[in-house]
């Protein structure tokens, strides 16, 4: 598995996972989780890992680019 997470919280990712027994492959993205990025680390992590998810802080991040995320999602899914 593959996460993308904002920049401040990459450990307490790493702590949760490692008490669920996974082990991800972690891509940090600086400040805020931007539509672009995100769907370029995804691209990258999607060619040795199975799924990937993106973790971002929903008190940062305006609706807009919850929405475009998800979009973009939709049409890698099919």
């Amino acid at each position: 598995m593959g996460l993308v997470v904002e920049d401040k919280y990459p450990e307490a990712i790493e702590e949760i996972s490692k008490k669920l027994g996974v082990k991800p492959i972690i891509r940090r993205q600086r400040g805020k989780i931007s539509v672009k990025e995100a769907s370029a680390f995804a691209e990258e992590l999607l060619r040795s890992c199975e799924k990937v998810i993106i973790l971002g802080d929903a008190d940062c991040n305006e609706e807009g680019e919850r929405k475009r995320l998800q979009e973009i999602y939709k049409f890698q899914e099919s």
